[in-house]
């Protein structure tokens, strides 16, 4: 009696076991193990494939399908009034995507009972990039709006904006807001962008000694040392 031939070209199935991918990536990889199964014999053999997808067209219609809802206000159930302009949002987004929205909807605050929230410390054009971040991960206009994206990001506690925000700042940093910027790192824990500031004072000191508005009692007490030494060598 013959033994049936395992001929791979009699493959009729294929069981394939991915893992979980991540959402916003431009361009996924994933390592998977197929089983392929013939005919008339079963046959297991582990195959490693990779698969490249670029760009990642389901997450960019995501974020489109978010913007869309967040710019039309459909089936919103809180609005946000900010300089006597509104904002018509939705609890479950806001509340998943920040610790302090979940707080302020899940307790007995005046917000929650009249599903309205008054925001009088910034702009409607923040506001407005702000929650567009928080609905899609996207802001229009950070340039004109970094520190105060940053203010509010640290509010609410969105650290992918505050991240962003600290990205931008370091990219802006010059010899005349460098000490600016370290105070605002320093107001609002934004670590890496103190960590930036830190050295590109250090690296400048002596014009930074030379600027009019320079003032040693507001230099953090690990660089007045440094700044110090650098305003002697200019003749301070």
């Amino acid at each position: 009696m013959s033994t049936p031939s395992q001929n791979f070209s009699e493959i009729r199935t294929y069981t394939i076991a991915v893992p979980r991918i991540s959402c916003f990536l431009d361009k996924v990889k994933i390592i998977c193990t197929i089983v392929a199964t013939t005919t008339p014999t079963s046959v297991r053999k582990p195959v490693n494939v990779k698969l490249s997808i670029s760009p990642n067209r389901h997450d960019v219609f995501l974020k489109t399908e978010y913007e869309h809802l967040f710019e039309s206000g459909k089936y919103s159930d809180i609005t946000f009034v900010i300089n006597k302009q509104k904002l018509q949002l939705h609890k479950s987004i806001l509340s998943s995507r920040s610790v302090v929205f979940s707080a302020m909807f899940d307790h007995d605050f005046k917000e929650n009972s009249s599903n309205t929230v008054y925001i009088d410390d910034q702009t409607f054009e923040v506001m407005r990039e702000f929650f567009r971040y928080v609905y899609c991960a996207k802001v229009n206009d950070m340039e004109n709006h970094m520190v105060e994206l940053l203010m509010t990001s640290n509010k609410y506690a969105i650290d992918g904006l505050k991240l962003l925000c600290e990205q931008s700042l370091i990219g802006s940093l010059k010899i005349q807001n460098a000490l600016e910027f370290l105070a605002l790192a320093n107001r609002y824990r934004a670590k890496n962008l103190e960590t930036q500031c830190l050295k590109f004072i250090a690296a400048n000191a002596k014009e930074i000694v030379k600027l009019p508005t320079f003032d040693i009692n507001e230099v953090p007490k690990e660089l007045r040392n440094h700044l110090f030494k650098a305003a002697i060598e200019t003749g301070m």
